[in-house]
């Protein structure tokens, strides 16, 4: 609803782009995401952190922010030179140019996530690694071949070049050495357990597996023999600490150190010559505490349950003095001296927002995790931030963009003075599954308190002026509430539930909170009814029907008909309107409830049907207020603003398909290309066009680089609108061999008698 804040995003969904392509063609995105890799360059110079929503490029001797390029990082590697870097996004591998931060090319490596990446030590090669183990090579920037069949089952992989470029050195199962020449596996090193990263001693003669049992591994290269084993659960330290997996190793410039990163927030150096632990850092575990930076043996692990859930990938400068990791739960990037062990500095913002939304006067976004910020959507810099430390269940934005009340973990409600930035009320009472709002009028917040209860304060003075709460008539149980909302007229408060194992809306009067309705045959349940949303214009209550019809219907307060009732599937996070009512959001896992295939759903309310899916990366579409704009909620945090009609190109409001059967009969000033729909899409879509006189028709599909993938020869047509699926151009996802495409972005150019246009569109698998 307008002026309520969307519930939690879900779960983490794998990342692509839709906004963010390779030739830095992106709107407007708030907050850094989550770090996904941190390298220096080879000389030094520069230290690159990648998020999933940004590459930022620092000065490594200053530390001050020198670029910043909007783009998923899903890995990250420096050429050899430090001229350009190359940039690992979902299956596409991103050249750039350092000193420029340009994209200078973009290869698709194939159809899967990229695990890891490596330059030759020449420069003149790249290779790539996906989740199921298949290698890509390129030279001169022409892909030559694949090696290595895929493994029967995913997991990490990892890989480099051997010194002298000749050979590929993969981790995975177990460590195999690849002959580049022959495309030939050479040698197969049996490691213990899975390997999870690779490093090279700069001598080239050893290498160092780190693994997923936290062991770390040492092979001569030269005779293909192990040479060592170190245990990193076996540290000599105090206090409890579970088996850890190694998340990366790294060798000090001379050799004499490797730097180990566990999935536990433990980084720690090995010394190689003396062949002991020398110290270790635990990041913070709590956000009110100071960073512990480096300790010595001995001093103790956090105790069980207090381990953060990231994993630091630490990584040394060019001189070995320096190291670079995750330090504390809001997964800011620290650094560290080597030898002092001092913290330095940290680089600070990181993290993901788990609550997102926009005031009403449309100037300011909202996201909240353990940092709640309120952000300007003009210039997205942060207005206010607020922090606290005990979790977020729930948080909402007052309509007036004063307010920002946050329901944490520990069962209290803090209401945030946005301008301030200071806390105006600490209010008592709420649980863990909780849902809060503001009134449109700002005026009143309301929470889900104890489940069976549902309290309202004045916001001014803290007073809590209702409590509600209603036993069903029929069975004598109490109603249990999950979620809480306002109507935009202010007239009504909603609840949505459960009694005795039906899914039920009660709905109260505002003038002396008085129970006016109850609203069931939403079906049985095998869980609360978490989904709740009024209409714009008040004129509908939306309820989710779940199991095992999986339904939304629109009941009409007015009349207590259901206006509509849609197919939405099992909606996994909530649903949304137009701030006009004529469009309706819904994030459902698959059309019939039980495969997981999570994907955005944009359904028309006057038709009851739907006119736009985006599969996954895509959670949530909020509408601003003014309808203009929406903001797209992915994996990691990354949120983009993007036209409204780039989400919903296809559907000119002068246009009514329903009265105008035959588009043929329009007049039409001049041929035109329009936005395919649905764009991202999985995986076909249609392209509308319209022409001003007869032509004859070709489309022709391109793919990042300009090679041309298809080519959609329509014969010659009439003049006319080409606009319904029925009559625009069709492209089914596949090459000219039948082949499907791969994942990312390509044009399509139409050709008529007098007329060319191109377009872009992204597929998304």
């Amino acid at each position: 609803m307008k002026n309520v804040l969307q519930r939690c995003l879900a779960t983490l969904i794998i990342l692509c782009s839709v906004t963010v392509s390779a030739y830095g063609q992106t709107d407007k995105i708030i907050g850094k995401g989550s770090v996904g890799a941190i390298q220096f360059s080879p000389d030094g110079r520069w230290l690159a952190i990648g998020t999933t929503a940004l590459l930022e490029l620092y000065d490594a001797q200053t530390y001050q922010l020198n670029r910043t390029i909007a783009m998923n990082v899903d890995a990250l590697e420096f050429s050899p030179d430090g001229s350009e870097m190359l940039i690992a996004d979902g299956n596409l591998l991103h050249r750039l140019d350092t000193a420029t931060g340009q994209v200078t090319e973009t290869l698709t490596g194939g159809d899967r996530r990229i695990n890891d990446l490596a330059y030759s030590p020449d420069g003149k090669q790249i290779a790539s690694i996906d989740w199921r183990g298949v290698v890509r090579l390129w030279e001169k920037h022409v892909k030559a071949f694949t090696f290595r069949r895929e493994d029967s089952r995913s997991g990490k992989y990892t890989l480099l070049f051997s010194p002298d470029g000749q050979q590929l050195i993969v981790g995975g199962l177990n460590i195999e050495i690849w002959d580049i020449g022959t495309v030939e596996l050479v040698e197969e090193y049996l490691t213990y357990f899975r390997v999870t990263s690779l490093a090279l001693h700069p001598n080239g003669t050893q290498l160092a597996a780190g693994t997923e049992e936290g062991q770390i591994e040492f092979w001569s290269l030269l005779t293909g023999d192990p040479i060592g084993l170190i245990d990193g659960n076996d540290m000599e330290v105090e206090g409890y600490r579970p088996k850890a997996k190694v998340k990366s190793v790294t060798f000090s410039p001379d050799g004499r150190m490797l730097i180990v990163g566990f999935d536990d927030s433990v980084i720690a150096i090995w010394d190689t010559v003396n062949q002991v632990w020398t110290r270790f850092w635990v990041t913070k575990t709590r956000p009110d505490e100071e960073f512990k930076g480096w300790q010595t043996s001995g001093q103790g692990f956090p105790p069980p349950g207090e381990y953060p859930w990231w994993s630091p990938l630490p990584t040394l400068n060019h001189d070995g003095t320096t190291v670079v990791g995750l330090a504390d739960r809001a997964a800011n990037v620290g650094r560290w001296d080597v030898h002092t062990g001092k913290l330095t500095g940290r680089f600070e913002g990181y993290g993901y927002p788990v609550e997102l939304g926009f005031s009403d006067d449309g100037k300011h976004f909202f996201t909240c995790w353990n940092v709640a910020r309120v952000w300007d959507t003009a210039t997205t810099e942060i207005v206010a931030e607020m922090q606290y430390d005990n979790g977020t269940n729930a948080a909402a934005h007052s309509p007036n963009g004063r307010y920002v009340a946050i329901s944490h973990r520990d069962r209290l409600i803090t209401v945030w003075d946005v301008e301030t930035a200071t806390v105006k009320h600490v209010l008592g009472g709420a649980s863990w599954n909780n849902s809060i709002t503001f009134s449109p009028d700002s005026r009143l917040v309301a929470a889900v308190t104890f489940s069976f209860l549902i309290r309202v304060w004045d916001v001014e003075t803290g007073e809590l002026i209702a409590e509600l709460q209603e036993r069903d008539g029929r069975s004598g149980f109490l109603f249990s509430f999950s979620s809480v909302g306002f109507s935009p007229d202010g007239k009504w408060l909603a609840t949505a539930g459960h009694s005795a194992g039906v899914r039920t809306i009660t709905l109260w009067e505002t003038q002396g909170f008085t129970l006016q309705h109850v609203v069931d045959g939403l079906g049985s349940t095998d869980g609360f009814l978490h989904s709740l949303e009024f209409s714009p214009d008040s004129r509908w209550i939306v309820g989710y029907t779940g199991r095992p019809n999986f339904r939304t219907k629109f009941w009409n307060i007015e009349t207590g008909e259901i206006d509509l009732d849609l197919p939405t599937g099992l909606v996994w996070t909530p649903v949304g309107f137009s701030p006009d009512g004529r469009w309706f959001t819904t994030s459902i896992r698959g059309p019939d409830g039980d495969t997981y295939a999570p994907e955005v759903q944009i359904w028309d309310t006057r038709t009851g049907q739907p006119v736009a899916k985006f599969p996954r990366p895509y959670q949530q579409i909020i509408f601003s207020p003014d309808g203009m704009t929406v903001a797209v909620g992915h994996e990691g945090g990354r949120i983009h603003f993007l036209p409204v009609d780039t989400v919903l190109p296809h559907l000119p409001q002068n246009i009514s398909v329903a009265t105008k059967p035959s588009e043929s009969l329009e007049v039409v000033k001049g041929d035109a290309l329009l936005p395919n729909y649905p764009n991202p899409f999985n995986p076909e879509t249609w392209i509308p066009y319209q022409l001003a006189a007869a032509s004859s028709v070709q489309i022709h599909i391109y793919n990042p680089i300009g090679q041309r993938v298809r080519t959609l020869d329509l014969g010659r047509q009439p003049a006319g609108i080409y606009h319904t699926r029925n009559r625009a151009a069709y492209w089914d996802g596949r090459n000219e061999q039948g082949e499907h495409v791969a994942t990312g972005v390509y044009f399509y150019r139409l050709e008529t008698d007098n007329f060319t246009a191109t377009k872009r569109m992204v597929i998304v698998k």
